[in-house]
């Protein structure tokens, strides 16, 4: 049988362990207590990001729905959506802005503006469905350009 220790040497033996392994052992809990709250930090973030991109699409949509805009309200719309490409380039939202400002373009009848806004979208989309949404209607601009010639 094993002989049972004293409660001093015990004692020296956790302090023994605690000298040889306190450090790693408070280093590992100080590193995996940094890396739960950088990750919250980084999902907060995230989460905020896609609030506010969700709030100004929101907008512009509000913004375009159901009328011809001029002057300062499609101004205005334009501002929305190169902030909406600028600050939020990687989001649905922004290639949605994109859809819109070729829509927007083809009422001031400027084709070679939303024939543009179409391939961006259809180029740098890593969505299948956006990227094929911008290409039928990019196609339906160059059917629109073909008929609106003089044969």
């Amino acid at each position: 049988m094993a002989e049972l220790r004293s409660e001093e040497e015990q004692l020296e033996v956790v302090k023994r362990w605690w000298k040889e392994n306190g450090t790693s052992l408070i280093a590992g809990a100080v590193l995996a207590a940094a890396g739960v709250f950088g990750w919250n930090t980084w999902q907060n973030y995230q989460e905020g990001k896609s609030e506010a991109a969700s709030a100004r699409y929101q907008q512009l949509i509000n913004m375009t729905a159901g009328t011809t805009l001029e002057g300062d309200q499609l101004s205005a719309a334009q501002t929305l959506i190169d902030e909406l490409t600028d600050d939020y380039g990687n989001t649905l939202y922004a290639e949605l802005a994109q859809l819109l400002e070729a829509r927007l373009a083809v009422q001031q009848d400027d084709l070679a503006a939303a024939k543009q806004a179409l391939q961006d979208v259809a180029s740098n989309s890593s969505r299948r469905y956006v990227q094929s949404l911008a290409w039928l209607r990019l196609a339906r601009i160059e059917v629109a350009e073909v008929t609106r010639k003089p044969r």
